[in-house]
């Protein structure tokens, strides 16, 4: 339900202060009456005679001279339109007008009798057009008359005279959105002339105000001729705006107008005063403008409007953005005030190519823009359980190759045997994926193969099997592989989409592994099993082999393998230093956007997993059990306690080996190769060089496995140890607690001796009534178990890089701590203290205070400091808000409207590790020819599927990285992959243009100092001989 009249007729909500410098030049006013609005509701429904002689107005043609904020000058010229201040008034002007009326005619021909007047009604006639009413045609000061009210103000040009017909002209008003079809009725005829030629006369010189307001406008800035200029302008947001329903809230939009041409409309936002205008609600245009004729509109007029479902459109104010300002914002936040209450922010700048593509797409179909990729799946799930799967050739079974042969042999690859199959999987991989946003360095992955998968369909008999395929989230990227029809271990080979480059951000960031069963049609895709793949700890150049268990979930007890993931993996840091230094900083918060609630889930389960209930209370019933055996091994640790004995000479010494390996990288003396980690001389000997250190790249499958087994076994032993004891104390506790609980109960019989109050029945409680109350409690258990992982995973160096600036700041710190002379910082700092705090100048000081007090106190400046913190934090939080909101609603646009926030750090509960036939080598490149190298520099088979990570302000872009790695004044970057026998070896040695150049500038040099040094040396010693030889002649 709407308020039944619009906030801003009224004049006492008409703010004035943008109008302070405006002075009257000249007015020239006539009394006329005025009918309804002929294209008015009604206008057209009441009789041709009625309501004619009921409104007497005031028209005033003034002229004003307008000072700007920069004090330029210019004269406006405005119809002003009064009316009585009251309904007595009203009347007394109507009765004098019709008897002046009367006397000049001198009959009384059509007119009611004067006794007859209506005082009564309201004096509404103009607003019922469908305007924008008082706050484009607002008054702002002018002629005075008493008794009489402004009401409108009209500027000149938006008048034009249709005809004059007698005592009456009609005209049409146009202002904004605003169109009126008017008749005003003067006292006589000579009345109407004067009004028309000064009309006429006044728009004539019309023309030259407009340069004088144009010059005033530009301010001493100079426009260039003919100058075009396309703006993209953004509606940021509205705030204490008034309230437009007798609800106390408003559905409002955001109306754009140069001159009176509408420009742009926002969507409305419902129930709010504070909207937000995100690129789903429209809040972003492109206005393409000549630049004098946007000087000569005097900028951009904004309305914020309040829709109306039954009536017409309450206008809630208006404000003016100063053409200046639009022509020279770079993108800035802008803040102005509307006439009536309440402020709007815009955005402007220049609009660049990208911008003008953006917003053709955008104008053109409100969907995403940005290609994903998306699980597939080839040929129909019916026809794939009927066709054939295997078959004979000459003694030996073969496979049908799943998805499809390679389309460059498809004869010799539509049927392969096993061992075909299993050596085609080994070869590299042919085309590439190139996704993400990240800078420190290429995650190499190919997706080999996964063994022993349940079968998730039902007919397993028949064929029907799980439809498996793989998806990949890392960081800001979602990619998936081809999907391979019923199989249980399913195969990829070169030629489908297995293999995936991904660009790094942040080296804790993990390799987030689904396997999922196919599922097409409505049902969600089947979660196999998931891993996590920690490459924080991989080597550079280092081709890894990795098996891994594929678990439903990383936090769920007693957790069982539902199949084998096989994967091969390298890794490419070029700046180690770089990739090092990264670490101090936490990683950035990444989400990722897509399209279909199906695509969401799998998203979601690949970072997370099955959702469990139960997981934080076994968590923490698990860090319970082993507390009992940490108590002791923690006071070991952090206390640096001795418990390796080592004699020196008649003395036996207890080292704390535990408390030094641990601050220096326990892990890398465990037989468990896959579970050491970078040490804190690896990573400071990166910092130092730049390069990574030459560590042990080759890890044979089973290495070290009986060693590895024995150290599980033990740490297991310790952890049924530390269970047991965990049983017996809960034992003791519960039969504490039971004698406590009886001898409560006992107390409690005896209170009931002495109660002397009247008993009353209790209230059955409802069901599950804490259930509300302990949902904060669920999720700060959930933000501690979170917590109490990272903290595990940096003590232990699963989180080498934090593990080890932590580790350095501990360093300096003791080391600063050691050389701090801390008694004697004690004992002047106590001195200097009493000296300062208790000495007789703090009596000066006691007098300043009142002094400052007392001025404070009179001038009321603490509330004024008050006053302006608090704005200073609302505006902060207003931007955060706002950026937030934006962002949001354009990543949705551009990915999709479901988000999900990926995981970087590492915070499962239970970490994954290779399985012992993983296997590492040292990576050798493939030697190639020039030609070769050049177009995998290029980026030939490779497809870039950009990252989500959106940077800049209005319409931002996709953070992206130099797709191809071409250089530039040479053939090709990577000359250790070039053939010995490749016919461009010899540029290897030519170096770039670059090289070339110094060298050709050293010979230059080389020259030309032989040429003034050697010749004339030569010279003499040429003349010196000449004249020895003729001398001895």
């Amino acid at each position: 339900m709407k308020s039944k009249k619009s906030h801003i007729r009224r004049a006492d909500r008409v703010s004035s202060e943008a109008w302070k410098h405006t002075k009257l030049l000249s007015a020239v006013t006539w009394d006329v009456f005025s009918p309804p609005p002929s294209n008015s509701m009604k206008g057209k429904l009441l009789p041709g005679g009625l309501g004619r002689y009921r409104h007497r107005r005031k028209l005033s043609i003034e002229v004003h001279d307008q000072q700007t904020p920069d004090n330029g000058h210019y004269k406006e010229c405005v119809l002003r339109v009064l009316v009585p201040s009251n309904k007595v008034k009203n009347a007394e002007a109507v009765r004098e007008g019709l008897l002046k009326m009367r006397k000049e005619e001198g009959s009384e021909e059509t007119f009611t009798s004067v006794r007859h007047i209506d005082t009564g009604g309201t004096d509404d006639d103009d607003h019922t057009v469908h305007t924008m009413g008082a706050g484009v045609l607002r008054d702002t000061g002018g002629r005075d008359f008493e008794g009489w009210k402004p009401r409108y103000r009209i500027p000149i040009t938006g008048m034009t005279e249709k005809r004059q017909e007698g005592r009456s002209v009609f005209v049409t008003i146009e202002a904004g959105l605003t169109q009126q079809e008017r008749e005003y009725i003067f006292d006589s005829g000579d009345d109407a002339i004067g009004f028309c030629e000064t009309l006429q006369h006044e728009k004539n010189l019309e023309q030259n105000r407009k340069e004088e307001r144009i010059k005033s406008a530009l301010g001493g800035l100079s426009l260039p001729a003919f100058e075009t200029i396309s703006l993209l302008i953004e509606i940021v947001s509205c705030w204490d705006i008034p309230a437009g329903d007798i609800t106390g809230t408003s559905d409002p939009f955001v109306v754009c107008m140069m001159g009176r041409e509408q420009i742009h409309k926002t969507d409305v936002i419902p129930r709010t005063l504070e909207p937000i205008y995100t690129i789903k609600t429209g809040s972003l245009f492109i206005l393409t403008v000549e630049s004098k004729e946007l000087f000569m509109n005097g900028g951009l007029s904004f309305l914020v409007e309040d829709r109306d479902g039954f009536s017409s459109n309450d206008l809630l104010g208006v404000t003016t953005v100063p053409a200046v300002a639009l022509y020279k914002a770079k993108g800035e936040r802008m803040e102005f005030k509307f006439n009536t209450k309440g402020f709007l922010a815009i955005r402007c700048r220049r609009a660049t190519e990208h911008d003008k593509e953006f917003m053709a797409q955008y104008n053109k179909s409100r969907v995403a823009v940005v290609t994903q990729d998306r699980p597939k799946t080839l040929g129909n799930d019916i026809l794939s359980m009927i066709a054939k799967s295997t078959k004979k050739v000459d003694g030996t079974k073969v496979y049908k190759v799943r998805p499809g042969p390679d389309p460059e042999n498809v004869e010799k690859t539509e049927w392969m045997s096993d061992e075909a199959i299993k050596e085609a999987m080994m070869e590299p991989s042919r085309h590439w994926l190139d996704s993400g946003t990240g800078d420190l360095g290429m995650v190499h992955l190919e997706i080999l193969e996964c063994l022993d998968l349940p079968n998730m369909d039902v007919g397993g008999f028949l064929g029907n099997k799980t439809d498996a395929f793989v998806a990949v989230v890392y960081e800001d990227t979602y990619v998936a592989t081809d999907t391979i029809n019923d199989c249980l271990s399913p195969r990829w080979l070169p030629w489908t989409k297995r293999a995936f480059t991904l660009r790094m951000a942040h080296p804790s960031s993990r390799i987030l592994i689904g396997v999922f069963d196919y599922d097409p049609g409505l049902s969600d895709h089947d979660l196999i099993g998931r891993v996590s793949i920690d490459v924080t700890n991989m080597e550079v150049d280092t081709e890894y082999l990795l098996s891994y268990d594929l678990f439903a979930s990383s936090h769920i007890e007693g957790r069982k393998s539902r199949g084998i993931v096989r994967v091969r993996l390298r890794m490419e840091v070029p700046n180690a230093r770089r990739y090092a230094m990264a670490g101090i900083e936490p990683p950035k918060v990444c989400f990722i956007n897509v399209k279909g609630k199906k695509d969401f889930r799998v998203v979601r389960q690949t970072c997370m997993g099955m959702y469990d209930y139960t997981r934080y209370l076994n968590e923490l019933r698990a860090y319970q059990h082993v507390s009992f055996y940490l108590e002791d091994a923690l006071a070991t640790l952090l206390l640096w306690r001795g418990h390796f004995p080592v004699r020196v000479g008649s003395k036996e010494l207890m080292l704390p080996l535990h408390s030094l390996s641990a601050f220096l990288g326990w892990r890398n003396h465990s037989p468990n190769l896959w579970r050491r980690c970078s040490s804190y001389k690896s990573i400071l000997q990166e910092i130092f060089t730049g390069k990574k250190p030459n560590r042990q790249k080759t890890i044979k499958p089973f290495q070290n496995w009986e060693e590895t087994k024995a150290e599980l076994d033990g740490y297991m032993a310790r952890i049924v140890e530390a269970q047991k004891q965990a049983a017996i104390a809960e034992a003791k506790a519960a039969k504490d607690a039971l004698i406590h609980e009886k001898e409560e109960e006992k107390r409690l019989e005896d209170l009931k001796e002495t109660d002397t109050t009247t008993k009353t029945r209790g209230i059955v409680a409802s069901v599950d009534p804490m259930a509300r109350t302990m949902l904060p409690f669920q999720l700060a258990l959930g933000m501690f178990c979170r917590i109490v992982r990272f903290a595990k995973n940096v003590i232990i160096w699963e989180e080498a890089y934090f593990s080890f600036w932590l580790v350095t700041t501990c360093i300096f710190l003791s080391i600063a701590c050691l050389f701090i002379p801390w008694l004697w910082l004690l004992k002047w700092g106590s001195r200097l203290f009493v000296w300062t705090v208790f000495g007789p100048w703090m009596k000066l000081l006691d007098l300043f205070l009142d002094r400052i007090k007392e001025k404070w106190s009179n001038t009321e400046l603490w509330e004024q400091l008050e006053a302006a913190r608090s704005l200073d934090a609302k505006l902060e939080r207003r931007v955060k808000k706002e950026n937030a909101k934006k962002m949001k609603q354009m990543k949705q646009y551009m990915f999709g409207k479901f988000s999900m926030e990926v995981p970087v750090l590492k915070m499962e509960r239970y970490s994954d590790v290779p399985l012992p036939d993983s296997s590492a080598k040292p990576y050798q490149s493939k030697e190639l020819s020039l030609a070769e190298i050049a177009m995998e520099e290029a980026g030939y088979n490779r497809t870039r599927i950009p990252g989500q990570n959106l940077i800049g302000d209005m319409i931002p872009k996709i953070e992206s990285q130099n797709f191809t790695v071409a250089p530039t004044g040479q053939a090709i970057l990577r000359f250790d992959m070039l053939s010995p026998r490749s016919l461009g070896l010899g540029m290897k040695e030519a170096g770039s243009t670059r090289d070339a150049y110094v060298k050709i500038g050293s010979i230059v040099v080389a020259a030309g100092v032989l040429t003034v040094v050697g010749v004339p040396f030569l010279a003499s010693c040429t003349e010196l001989l000449v004249s020895k030889a003729l001398g001895h002649g």
